[in-house]
């Protein structure tokens, strides 16, 4: 028996020591091809199912060790560029205009999602992929929507143009039951886009563009369904702007308040790492800095049996040494990693990757025997955990936290 315990000691002292030491030797150049990270090279059979080209394995590692690993020695995840196919549409003419700005007002600029890897991962071992339209937004939009579908007059004089500001572009991931009590893994694209008219030396907003399409998961076509779903809005809603109605004096806007409102949701996230240590009742609380409680008891911790690392818990907050109820707060902050509310007082950890707070555990929740009750609760990406358990048996699920509204995305 005690020879048994020494042997479990020294593997798991010796193993992540190993993995460590082999993460820091440098790393293999990228390939060539439609992945642009370190570490990876494409699988030719599918574009968005990139393979690993490091010489680690990291499958004898637990798994979240071997996460935490991974974020601490890549700089960057792999992102990788794709290219849905676009059904041919006839195009548009768009009079009284100039020229067709596009700016990228999005909080991440980098990436539009993450792609849910089946458990082959496991072979591969890649935690987090980032999605991305080719080369970027900006220029895929102007590639696949304004050079193919909008048609300038090349007589026009009216020296006014058209700015398309990208507000939110994300593909997700969620569950959904049907009639027959089917449950489906559901892919979402969430858009909005600001449209305005540039004239007068300053701005007129026009119209607001956004919404959701949804769409059956079904590997790599999913994303040619739902950009090709944008377009056709995208082409719809441009063919009815009106200028003369918008374009009024009460309208118009100064560049650099234009420029303000370009940026406002960059500004209002760029000071987290200087937030106080504790327990935010709101979002709103969060980026202003005002927690509710002093100081943090938890309670329940959940870590897989002490071999991974802490990814969830059940926390007793106190201000002035006295119990306040953390059932109904948004989160908890301990000066590195935000703890999201998930429901019920059921908080998961959200980890500081670059400029993302990501969840990465959600398959985790299915190693511990959480209680049914609790489970009613617990809310991932708008969607009831007990939805979506099943399909973290295949797949590999990744959460950021949305700026915008303080949930997961």
């Amino acid at each position: 028996m005690r020879k048994l315990v020494i042997l479990f000691f020294l593997f798991f002292i010796t193993v992540p020591l190993l993995a460590q030491r082999r993460m820091s030797n440098p790393a293999p150049s990228p390939s060539s091809g439609d992945v642009r990270p370190r570490n990876t090279l494409v699988d030719k059979d599918d574009p968005l199912n990139p393979k690993i080209n490091g010489d680690v394995n990291l499958k004898k590692i637990p798994v979240d060790l071997a996460t935490d690993y991974i974020l601490s020695h890549v700089q960057s995840y792999p992102i990788v560029d794709f290219n849905p196919q676009i059904t041919q549409i006839d195009s548009i003419k768009i009079p009284d205009i100039q020229k067709i700005r596009i700016i990228d007002g999005r909080f991440d600029i980098k990436k539009v999602g993450f792609f849910p890897s089946d458990h082959s991962f496991q072979e591969k071992f890649l935690f987090v992929v980032g999605l991305q339209l080719q080369g970027n937004l900006s220029g895929w939009l102007k590639n696949n929507f304004i050079d193919k579908n909008l048609i300038l007059d090349s007589n026009n004089r009216s020296n006014r143009d058209l700015v398309i500001l990208l507000k939110q572009f994300w593909y997700s991931f969620s569950a959904a039951e049907n009639l027959k009590t089917k449950t489906n893994l559901i892919s979402t694209l969430h858009y909005r886009f600001d449209i305005f008219s540039s004239k007068d030396a300053g701005y007129y907003p026009l119209k607001k563009i956004e919404g959701v399409f949804t769409a059956v998961y079904n590997n790599s076509k999913v994303y040619n369904i739902l950009t090709d779903s944008l377009l056709m809005q995208l082409k719809k809603q441009f063919s009815r702007l009106l200028f003369a109605k918008y374009e009024k004096e009460k309208n118009w806007i100064a560049p650099a308040d234009f420029n303000d409102y370009c940026n406002k949701d960059i500004k209002s996230i760029l000071k987290i790492e200087e937030n106080k240590k504790g327990l935010y009742a709101s979002y709103e609380d969060f980026l202003s800095n005002k927690p509710i409680a002093d100081s943090i008891v938890m309670i329940k911790k959940f870590s897989n049996s002490g071999f991974t690392t802490l990814y969830a818990c059940q926390l007793a907050p106190y201000q002035k040494g006295e119990p306040l109820s953390g059932t109904k707060a948004w989160g908890y902050y301990d000066g590195i990693s935000i703890f999201l509310n998930s429901g019920n007082g059921f908080y998961i950890k959200l980890i500081r990757s670059g400029e993302d707070y990501l969840f990465l555990f959600l398959k985790n929740l299915g190693y511990d025997k959480i209680k049914s009750e609790m489970q009613d609760h617990i809310y991932i990406n708008d969607t009831p955990y007990k939805l979506l358990r099943n399909f973290t048996k295949q797949y590999t699920f990744i959460y950021k936290l949305n700026f915008e509204t303080g949930k997961l995305f």
